[in-house]
């Protein structure tokens, strides 16, 4: 196939444009590996030449004129060189566009329902789960709430939650953080996606059935205590949309949405 060809089918086939693998997209991709011939983060096979401006073709003996006539050919070559830039800005853009393929897309952070239980009993919470942290938070609102005995350590206050399965009683992790007024890194935001919640709402272990409206977090799960909490198992529809992660607390949507 001719290079657009290759990266045409890539695009309707669904293939990752880093390392061509049809279980996943770029964004999701851990390959290393980059363009052998511009090092930017697409598979070689997809990479397209860029057209260099063609030099003046004129005898010599033509440049060589007169100080009147090169005044205005200098202008003319400002012009055209100002034209060329402009042409392959444009002509870098539509190749984006294809390489890059849809230009809008959401963003979804995995969140789960559990319950808590505690001396103050047993509360619904919602909970995010965020691979990009290094440390647990829970919030204090939620500590005060929930009558959680605390300990300090360092300057800084922790605490310790009992969280059950909504979908199997028998489930139960205890999740340890630091406490704290508010998170340090924004929350997601809603989105309205009648398709997307139409496809996962079909799963029988839906941690969050509103995923899409993710409020009222009160516990963000990072890296320190994940372990306890992921298990095997993914789930992909398509690749323009998020995946479905195995958890304790049932199937979590994490990933981006493409429109």
């Amino acid at each position: 196939m001719e290079v657009l060809e290759r990266v045409q089918t890539a695009k309707e086939k669904g293939y990752c444009f880093n390392c061509l693998c049809d279980s996943h997209t770029r964004e999701w991709c851990r390959s290393r590996n980059t363009c052998a011939v511009c090092n930017r983060n697409h598979h070689t096979k997809l990479h397209v030449d860029r057209q260099k401006p063609k030099r003046d073709s004129k005898p010599s003996s033509i440049r060589q004129s007169s100080p009147s006539s090169t005044s205005r050919r200098t202008s003319s070559q400002k012009y055209d060189g100002s034209q060329v830039i402009q042409n392959k800005e444009i002509k870098d853009s539509k190749m984006k566009r294809r390489l890059g393929g849809r230009s809008k897309r959401h963003v979804f952070m995995p969140t789960a329902l559990a319950r808590a239980i505690s001396v103050g009993g047993t509360n619904k919470t919602r909970i995010l789960l965020n691979s990009g942290a290094t440390q647990t938070v829970i919030l204090k609102s939620f500590v005060k709430n929930q009558q959680l005995q605390t300990t300090n350590k360092n300057g800084k206050v922790f605490c310790t939650v009992n969280l059950q399965s909504f979908h199997d009683s028998t489930v139960k992790i205890q999740i340890h953080g630091v406490v704290k007024t508010k998170f340090d890194s924004p929350l997601p935001e809603k989105v309205s996606d009648k398709i997307l919640e139409n496809t996962y709402s079909q799963l029988p272990d839906l941690a969050d059935p509103h995923f899409y409206h993710p409020v009222n977090i009160d516990i963000m799960i990072a890296n320190d205590e994940m372990s306890k909490v992921l298990k095997a198992g993914l789930i992909q529809t398509a690749s323009h949309m998020p995946i479905a992660q195995s958890t304790v607390f049932g199937w979590v949507i994490s990933g981006a949405r493409f429109y």
